[in-house]
């Protein structure tokens, strides 16, 4: 595998895929490491996460990529909501009502739109699940995910990290269905009850 800087980066997605392959608690750590590791040595300055980041955008968005690329605006789908923009360094971000804070972190101001469906998100999301103490703080999780991303189908990501988190499920035990009472015998139930038309 090599790297260069005009690649479309369509192996990030893979790499991170490869590298985190049953260990998705770690938030792709190994995966960023390794591209890290190859940037470098190709003399190149940019951040891993944000390759990875274009890598799941380029993925998710491309068409709506292409047509902002070509000065086209956004009117149909999820995006045409969100008023997208490409930044300085080819992300895909959000504006927000946050604009002219001065004391905002930029990132905050300007979200990265990613989709829940991608691998990146689901490591991000799984890194986040961890660090923010599993089910007992999924608000506070939700809230330190917003101040970075925009999450399309966000809940729903949530949701499944959830459901495959062995620590969670050890917290929050599976519901059992409810059980109906068995019917009494005959001979329990008084004769003036039983005898009348509606007992």
């Amino acid at each position: 595998m090599y790297y260069h800087e005009t690649d479309d980066l369509p192996w990030a997605e893979k790499l991170a895929s490869h590298y985190s392959a049953g260990t998705q608690w770690d938030g792709g750590e190994r995966a960023l490491r390794i591209l890290r590791r190859m940037m470098t040595r190709f003399g190149s300055t940019r951040d891993p996460r944000h390759v990875m980041w274009m890598a799941s955008q380029q993925k998710s968005f491309s068409r709506e990529i292409e047509k902002l690329n070509n000065g086209e605006a956004i009117r149909k789908g999820p995006l045409s909501l969100l008023n997208p923009f490409i930044d300085d360094n080819g992300l895909l971000r959000s504006h927000s009502r946050l604009e002219r804070g001065e004391s905002i972190p930029y990132d905050q101001k300007y979200p990265v739109i990613l989709s829940a469906k991608s691998h990146v998100t689901r490591l991000i999301v799984a890194k986040y699940h961890v660090r923010y103490k599993h089910p007992v703080r999924t608000d506070l999780m939700r809230a330190r995910l917003l101040k970075k991303f925009i999450i399309l189908g966000l809940a729903r990501a949530i949701r499944r990290i959830s459901e495959t988190c062995i620590t969670c499920q050890k917290i929050t035990p599976a519901i059992k269905p409810r059980r109906w009472p068995r019917s009494l015998p005959t001979l329990w139930i008084p004769h003036s009850v039983a005898s009348r038309p509606w007992g």
